[in-house]
């Protein structure tokens, strides 16, 4: 089998059946669809058993709740494909794209789509090397890309945001070649409620924010080249959380947001010519200071 198409799914019944419906639809025949129901409550686990139960290629898990991370482990153990997919349960796959990306599965270990949407805005990766460093950079996002099964890393099953770019960092550096391919492969459903990346609870931001420091240190010793871009950029990504931090008023994720006052000295960090006024605002003045100069951001990764 060539594919394996997997969708962790938590209380997602209102998106759950235009995502499934958008992979039965391919007009490519050699893949399976593999539904991780993780505890649901709202009758998600329910719709899974329905299309397995209708369709030979889908099959249907179910687990007691244990967060995105234990889900999609999950799949990859059940998983019979070559490559693998991954899909949100409220994202849907574009209109033939199992068909388009399969001549490019030839072997690479990372086959990455070239293309992504922000903001209704259709932007490219750039075209010039290395590519890990770039795709990782361009879009941290695991529908972006096809991996290839086998030396894959597991993902981490603690809950928290940014596990997406935690896995992919590990990956891309087991990545023997990577393959882009010039047309997207999924449309992003941006901003649902209650998703993880606009649902900032106070228990997701302290190990968000040590994954991140984690990521910033482990640059040293990795196959990444241009270093400096890849710390700016896990710097960049712990700003959001700090300030969710801060604004919880919370001690022990204050004393977080401060450990990350270092990092913020990266070479390219978006805040880092603001720094010296932390000195005269305090760590709680500086990072409000960061809200109002990064709103319009991208959706935190």
């Amino acid at each position: 089998m060539k594919l394996s198409v997997i969708v962790p799914v938590y209380n997602s019944a209102a998106y759950l059946e235009r995502t499934i419906e958008s992979v039965l639809a391919q007009n490519y025949e050699d893949f399976e669809l593999i539904l991780v129901d993780d505890g649901s409550t709202d009758g998600s686990g329910e719709l899974c058993d329905k299309f397995a139960a209708a369709f030979p290629r889908v099959r249907a898990i179910h687990q007691e709740n244990a967060y995105v991370g234990a889900a999609r482990n999950a799949g990859m153990r059940m998983a019979r494909g070559e490559y693998l997919y991954f899909l949100d349960s409220d994202d849907v796959l574009c209109e033939g794209v199992l068909a388009r990306v399969a001549p490019y599965l030839n072997g690479a270990d990372v086959v990455a789509s070239g293309i992504r949407t922000e903001g209704g805005k259709r932007l490219s990766l750039p075209e010039q090397e290395p590519l890990r460093d770039e795709l990782f950079l361009f879009s941290p996002f695991l529908g972006q890309s096809f991996y290839r099964a086998g030396d894959l890393p597991s993902f981490s099953t603690e809950r928290k945001t940014a596990e997406d770019c935690e896995w992919l960092f590990d990956c891309l550096q087991r990545a023997g070649s990577v393959e882009i391919c010039p047309f997207p492969f999924y449309e992003y459903t941006e901003e649902r409620e209650g998703s993880l990346t606009t649902n900032y609870r106070a228990a997701l931001i302290a190990p968000t924010l040590r994954t991140w420091k984690k990521l910033f240190d482990a640059c040293e010793g990795s196959g990444f080249s241009d270093r400096d871009r890849i710390r700016a950029y896990c710097a960049d990504g712990m700003i959001q959380h700090c300030i969710t931090a801060v604004l919880s008023g919370e001690a022990a994720l204050l004393q977080e947001a401060r450990s990350c006052l270092p990092y913020l000295k990266a070479k390219g960090c978006k805040v880092r010519p603001f720094l010296w006024l932390s000195r005269i605002l305090g760590m709680r003045g500086f990072f409000l200071l960061c809200n109002l100069k990064m709103r319009k951001r991208a959706p935190v990764r």
